[in-house]
């Protein structure tokens, strides 16, 4: 009796997952944001999952021209007030990218500088006491936890703690 309910349960999945797909697709010119959470790169990670469950190309295609127009967005004066939360996130979303052979890049190389910016905004936040996870140290631990593969993640992430168990 449980083979009889999966054949259902996976047509109704993949009804659902066709409905989402479709209403994002329509609405992708609204997004305001670029991040994962509230952006174009959340889109682009369901497609990417979508390509891997379906085994259809298409939609990593479709998912690389939205990281594309992401970059160029952030390339040419993109104005955003959660702009250093995106960023991390387009951060994090490379690094996921990347792990699961969804893009083929030198993620060292391609990550360089939003280590920089992370670590520049951490040593504010740290100075200012800002621990929110929008504009404060909390952003940036989210970030370096993801980045496992820094050469100096340790200490990084050791400032982080002192840094919350000071508060």
């Amino acid at each position: 009796s449980t083979r009889s309910i999966q054949p259902k349960a996976e047509k109704m999945i993949d009804e659902i997952t066709t409905k989402i797909e479709q209403i994002l697709e329509l609405n992708i010119e609204k997004f305001k944001y670029i991040g994962v959470n509230y952006g174009k790169l959340g889109y682009c990670l369901f497609l990417n999952y979508l390509s891997d469950i379906r085994s259809e190309i298409d939609y990593k295609v479709k998912a690389e021209n939205i990281l594309e127009d992401v970059i160029y967005k952030l390339n040419n004066e993109y104005i955003s007030e959660t702009i250093y939360l995106e960023i991390s996130e387009l951060g994090q979303y490379l690094i996921q990218a990347s792990n699961n052979n969804w893009i083929n890049i030198d993620l060292e190389k391609n990550l360089s500088s939003i280590d920089t910016l992370m670590l520049d905004l951490m040593s504010d936040a740290i100075k200012k006491r800002d621990f929110d996870p929008v504009t404060g140290v909390l952003n940036q631990g989210y970030y370096f936890l993801e980045r496992t593969q820094h050469k100096d993640i340790k200490n990084i992430i050791h400032n982080i703690i002192e840094f919350l168990i000071e508060i």
